[in-house]
């Protein structure tokens, strides 16, 4: 028996930012999970993810890193994401979450924010982020935490890296928005 096999098709997700309810949610596709020593990303000619990088012994990703589907950036990438959350999922796991702000961000001179979301609270049981509406409500040692494994991860890489503060959902929303435009426009649909 010959079996066929569909590659991923992360680009037909929809970002599905939704601003109606209590929070604003969007969808996440996890690259790297919490945990993990290696660094994936999704290679769009072959459909499937890559390892990337390995980080130093005793380093490893502290949080879920991926990026917003049917979005992109000035770097021509998808919208970075950063997903907080208590537990690990796996590389390819689609989240809807909710959106927090971002965390400002030049990457060799090109903005390449990092957008950070949460978990949307469950019924069925307590998570760490069930507080968290917006970045400001982040402990200022999670926030500078974050912004640290950010700077030191990309200057290992060999890029320059210059924080340009922290930004809440109005303007979160707005830049993914323009995103997807730019999506859009590029034909990748």
């Amino acid at each position: 028996m010959k079996l066929k096999y569909a590659s991923l098709k992360y680009d037909r997700i929809s970002p599905k930012l939704d601003g109606g309810g209590r929070e604003t949610t969007v969808r996440a596709v996890v690259e790297t999970p919490r945990g993990s020593r290696h660094k994936f990303a999704l290679d769009p000619n072959i459909g499937a993810f890559v390892l990337k990088q390995t980080l130093a012994s005793g380093l490893a990703w502290p949080y879920e890193y991926g990026f917003i589907p049917q979005t992109r950036g000035a770097d021509g990438d998808p919208l970075d994401i950063i997903v907080l959350m208590d537990e690990p999922t796996f590389s390819g796991c689609v989240l809807t979450v909710r959106l927090l702000g971002y965390i400002g961000l030049r990457q060799n001179g090109i903005e390449n924010n990092r957008f950070v979301a949460c978990l949307l609270p469950s019924d069925e049981t307590s998570l760490s982020t069930d507080g968290y509406k917006s970045i400001k409500d982040l402990p200022d040692k999670l926030l500078k935490e974050i912004q640290d494994f950010l700077k030191e991860y990309s200057e290992e890489r060999g890029d320059e890296i210059e924080l340009t503060g922290c930004e809440g959902i109005r303007k979160a929303v707005s830049l993914i928005e323009a995103g997807e435009r730019a999506f859009a426009d590029s034909g990748d649909e």
